[in-house]
């Protein structure tokens, strides 16, 4: 990817995620509330004013909800999903990873062969067992999110530290009889990072594009909150009647988060990823 390229991706997602985070200040009303939410001024389209002079920038829903602030904070939805499931798969692939690289025998075996299993099915397939199984709800959809991604990272992190293992600092820890323990926390934990969050970028894309598609299936986070994916489910209904606006406009945010997170990480991959080190 070119610089150039590069320093756009970077810009777009920290202007998305400010945008995110200053939500409560930024939109015009809090899409939770229906105390705020009037059917006088449902469907309108971008612009269009409201019986009581009010217009909106991207026009309302069939709730009368202004679709720039649903976006707003369906995007907070979709970022704070992506993240946790990101981070919890990490660290759970991280352990993984490195138990499967240091006990080697029937333990990396055992990994392996898990890691095998999960990959060998979709994700998607993956998640929506998981949901019918546990049920719908914001803190189930990371977890089903999580055991969907967890088996990337785990093969990932024993890869890179199979290469850490053998390298001359770790023998020079050995030779000073550190601990085991030591040796993982100080010395290949930050060594293994790198690569990691490299990948963990890209899946971070990948996760949100999960959340948003078990919402957009009605198995994703509650109707009363929020979620890209719900957004662009409930304006399909009315795209064939002229009203796009409802199904396009979270659309196109969620294209423009996933690509410039996607863009993001995979010139860290080229950068630090395991291909990439000295």
């Amino acid at each position: 990817m070119k610089p150039r390229a590069f320093s756009l991706a970077v810009a777009a997602l920290g202007l998305i995620a400010l945008a995110a985070l200053c939500a409560p200040w930024l939109a015009s009303q809090d899409p939770h509330d229906l105390a705020q939410l009037s059917l006088a001024h449902a469907r309108l389209a971008p612009f269009e004013a409201a019986p009581d002079g009010r217009w909106y920038l991207l026009g309302t829903d069939d709730q009368g909800r202004d679709m720039t602030a649903a976006i707003l904070y369906g995007l907070r939805t979709s970022l704070g999903v992506g993240l946790s499931a990101t981070l919890a798969a990490l660290a759970i692939g991280l352990i993984g990873g490195l138990g499967a690289a240091l006990l080697r025998g029937w333990p990396e075996a055992l990994i392996l062969r898990l890691v095998d299993l999960q990959l060998s099915f979709p994700a998607i397939l993956v998640a929506i067992v998981l949901i019918a199984t546990l049920g719908e709800g914001t803190g189930k959809v990371v977890s089903a999110v999580v055991i969907a991604q967890w088996a990337y990272y785990a093969r990932t992190a024993r890869a890179v530290a199979r290469v850490e293992i053998e390298r001359g600092y770790v023998a020079a820890a050995r030779g000073l009889a550190l601990p085991q323990w030591r040796i993982v926390l100080f010395q290949l934990i930050p060594n293994c990072l790198p690569p990691m969050l490299a990948v963990a970028t890209v899946q971070m894309a990948a996760a949100i594009s999960l959340e948003a598609t078990l919402s957009f299936l009605g198995l994703g986070v509650p109707l009363t909150r929020p979620s890209l994916g719900l957004l662009i489910a409930n304006g399909a209904h009315y795209v064939f009647a002229g009203q796009y606006w409802m199904s396009l406009a979270p659309g196109v945010a969620l294209l423009a988060l996933i690509l410039s997170i996607q863009c993001v990480g995979e010139q860290w991959v080229e950068r630090l990823g395991p291909q990439g080190q000295p």
